[in-house]
């Protein structure tokens, strides 16, 4: 599900934008982000990654190929989607792990979980989940990676320590994030946010996601060691305003289309479309460009004190 920079009151910024930063209050209000979420990538889900484009394949396939998953163990991913980071990490571990995949999307694990039969994958499954309070036995995986979520998390610095009570003592985080935005990308969320109705969402002034530094801090705080991040620029070209389009209504973009009532969206379609314009290149194409955090880190190995015993300390 998620980004920075993007300049506006709901911190919109990456291809997988969220209105996360919103009211960042009481259970109500996180549950009607949560809603707004979910039905945005039940919406988008039949076009994710279908509309020519290859955005998210090579990002998952990546930070699994950083996660470096091992034949043997257990996976599970967050926010599996239609599984850019759950099938590279079930070739991975093979026939004798497992990989659980789980997504707040019906429609998304519906997908994940018809392919991953379709490819005979008996070690691979795929259940309706949040990545801000998964329910799994603490200590019950090996890895964990979470590609493109979290930061749809409306306060990922309560989820991030649940995140790593899951890991076995040592086991491994992989997560990645946006960093700076592409203006044209930024712009196009503004728009958008411009032709909605209703209350305005509000900025929440806690931005973890925003640099490396914030992105080690929170998970140092969480519990996690060995924390490294790196990045990788990646782009992906257009032929056209329509191709770029169908991009945005094919992820985490659909937040703000769906936003926008429906007797209002010519406008605002045509308000993007004359922005873009702007952006094109000689031959009429579009470039998106964007830079990709990968984040990975570990669960403190067991300690032995005197007297035998053995602790992981994770933060309640």
């Amino acid at each position: 599900m998620t980004d920075t920079g993007g300049g506006h009151a709901t911190q919109l910024s990456g291809p997988d934008t969220s209105p996360a930063d919103t009211p960042a209050g009481t259970d109500t209000e996180h549950a009607e982000t949560k809603a707004i979420i979910a039905a945005a990538f039940d919406n988008s889900a039949d076009t994710y990654e279908q509309v020519g484009v290859e955005f998210f394949a090579p990002l998952g396939a990546e930070l699994v190929r950083r996660a470096a998953p091992q034949p043997g163990e257990h996976v599970l991913d967050l926010g599996c989607g239609r599984g850019h980071c759950l099938f590279p990490a079930a070739e991975a571990v093979g026939s004798r792990g497992s990989v659980t995949g789980t997504d707040l999307s019906p429609r998304m694990v519906q997908l994940c979980a018809a392919e991953a039969a379709r490819r005979g994958l008996a070690h691979v499954h795929v259940e309706l989940g949040d990545a801000s309070e998964p329910a799994f036995p603490a200590g019950n995986f090996d890895l964990i990676t979470a590609g493109m979520v979290m930061f749809f998390v409306p306060e990922p610095r309560k989820a991030l320590p649940r995140v790593a009570a899951l890991l076995r003592p040592g086991g491994r985080f992989a997560m990645s994030s946006f960093g700076p935005s592409d203006p044209k990308f930024d712009e196009t969320m503004g728009i958008l946010y411009r032709h909605r109705i209703g209350p305005p969402w509000e900025d929440n002034p806690d931005k973890p996601f925003t640099t490396h530094e914030t992105i080690t801090a929170m998970l140092a705080d969480s519990g996690f060691v060995d924390i490294e991040i790196t990045e990788l620029q990646h782009d992906i070209v257009f032929s056209d305003l329509d191709g770029y389009w169908a991009w945005v209504g094919s992820h985490g973009g659909r937040i703000m289309i769906d936003q926008v009532r429906p007797e209002h969206l010519p406008a605002a379609r045509a308000d993007v479309y004359a922005m873009l314009s702007e952006h094109r290149e000689a031959d009429g194409s579009l470039i998106h460009r964007s830079r990709a955090w990968f984040t990975t880190a570990r669960r403190p190995p067991v300690t032995t004190h005197p007297g035998g015993k053995g602790t992981a300390r994770v933060p309640a």
